[in-house]
This record gives structure tokens, sequence and C-alpha cells, in this order.
């Protein structure tokens, strides 16, 4: 074979060598993140004094970081945020949720307290809104205990009786300022997956539109979230039952609670799967061979 008759690779740089584009995904990340909640238009709710305590938490907090994280440890945050802001694009742009739905960028606060990094919000027939926190995750391997222990996480906020909370919560079509309990799920890939989708994302040319449109990620979501919706429905039954039986009223109730808005999302995610079934189960054979799915998997069913 000639030189000029071999193929060329036009392989994009591996993300850890290619800073230039990192930057360009960063800014666009803070393009799309102007609409965040900004802390500083909660006085209406809180004090003054408790929303600059709050700002000087985060202050000390990302100081910490910044001085103890290495390079390479500073790349895979910047990385996992990325990757958090594609998927809700993603997931918006392609309204996999419906018309009447959409998912929001939880404040900073939120993000780094409460684990979450948006939250889908669904507008009910009757005005109000059910809520769902997704964590997106971004892990080496099925190995990564990070999984683990999130999965925990949200399994003994469930045992005492409570749900995740957003302090700073404003209602996309209201603008109400708020805080909102809700349930929370985790999105996860492997790294090979979410490294190829943000080269995807990060793309200027036309092209990219249709491979997006399609994207296996929102399979994804749908996929991992009806498995831990039900199993932590499931769980809070169980605990309900528990409860009931000793006649422990007040934690009946909270559990009862927990119950319906598990239950009632799931709902929601089934819904989904059946009218999006054809583009699901063509993206399946892929999604069952991530190793971040599979460990999920597992955890929902131990």
């Amino acid at each position: 074979m000639n030189f000029e008759d071999k193929p060329i690779s036009f392989a994009p740089k591996p993300l850890i060598e290619n800073k230039d584009k990192i930057d360009y995904l960063l800014m666009k990340v803070k393009y799309l993140k102007r609409i965040q909640p900004k802390m500083a238009d909660f006085e209406d709710i809180y004090k003054k004094e408790e929303i600059e305590k709050d700002k000087q938490i985060i202050k000390e907090y990302q100081s910490k970081w910044a001085t103890e994280k290495d390079a390479y440890q500073k790349f895979r945050q910047n990385k996992s945020e990325i990757y958090e802001a594609a998927v809700i694009d993603i997931l918006n742009e392609n309204g996999i949720f419906g018309k009447d739905s959409e998912v929001i960028f939880a404040s900073r606060y939120d993000d780094i307290f409460s684990g979450i990094d948006g939250a889908l919000v669904k507008k009910g027939e009757d005005g109000d809104s059910e809520y769902l926190g997704l964590n997106m995750d971004v892990t080496f391997s099925s190995t990564d205990m990070t999984l683990e222990q999130k999965f925990e996480s949200i399994k003994q906020c469930i045992r005492v009786g409570i749900l995740p909370t957003l302090k700073y919560f404003q209602d996309p079509k209201t603008k109400e300022h708020k805080s909102i309990s809700l349930p929370k799920i985790i999105i996860g890939s492997s790294e090979a997956s979410a490294d190829g989708l943000i080269q995807l994302w990060g793309e200027t040319n036309e092209d990219k539109r249709e491979a997006l449109k399609n994207h296996p990620i929102q399979s994804q979501v749908i996929m991992e979230g009806l498995d831990q919706l039900i199993y932590f429905y499931n769980f809070a039954k169980n605990l309900f039952n528990n409860a009931e039986e000793s006649g422990n009223i007040e934690m009946t109730e909270k559990y009862q609670n927990i119950c319906y808005k598990y239950g009632q999302m799931y709902n929601e995610f089934h819904r989904i799967y059946m009218s999006k079934k054809d583009l699901i189960e063509s993206h399946y054979g892929g999604i069952s061979e991530d190793p971040v799915y599979k460990k999920l998997k597992s955890l929902t069913r131990g």
C-alpha cells in the first residue's frame, strides 16, 4: 500500500491533552449556567446574613479544594462539570421528558451540599409541579466506590425519613423562590462513554445535531432511572410497612410521602419508556455493556 492509499485517522485529541478544547467547553458550560439560581436573589425568603454565610461556606470549600487537589484531579472535576452540563443540555434539547418538563441546573450551593446537579421539573395537569433530583456521575470503572457511597447516602436519607433538599430553587415557570425536597437518583456513564459524549457535544459543525438527537445517553438516563426509582420506592415501602407494624405514626407518614414521590416519578419514567420504547431498545445493546450501568443495575438488585 502506498502512503497516499493509507487511511488517515481523524480521532480527536484526548481531552486531557487538549486544554483549548476544555477551556472552550467550560465557557459553554458557563453560558448554559447563566440561568442557574443566584443566591443573592433569594432575600425574599432568607435573611441576607444567612445567604452571605452560605456564600462564605462555598468560598471556603472551593478554596480548600483548589489548594488540596492536583492538576489531574482538577481536570477530572472540570470534565465532570462539562459532562453534567452536556447531559442536561441534550435531555432538554431533545425533549425526552416531554413538552411540559425540563431539567434545570441546581444552584452552586445545592450542587455541592445536596449532591444534585440538576432537577427535573414536571408540570402536572393541575398546575402543580413534580420534581426529581439528578446526580450525574462520571467514573473510571464499575469498581469505583463513589457509586456505592452515593447510592448508600440516598438510602440513608430514606431511612431517617427525609429526602434531599434544594435550598435555593427557582421554579422555571412561576419564578417563585423556595426550598424543595425531592427524590434523587444517580446517572452514571463510563469514562469512555462520557469522553465520547463530551467530544461530540463540543463539536461546532452542524453534523453533530443529528448525532446528539438520538444519542444513547437519553435512553441510559431513562433505564437507570427506572431501576433506581422502583428500587428506592420498594426500599421506602419496606420501611413504611415496618413502621406501620410498630405503630410509629410519625415515621409511617414520612415513609409514605417518600413512597409517593418515588412512585410518582417511576410512573413518569415508565410512561416515557413506553413512548420512546423503540429508540431506547435500539440503544440497549451498547448501554448494557457500560460498566457503570451494570454497577448501578447490580446495586438495585442488592
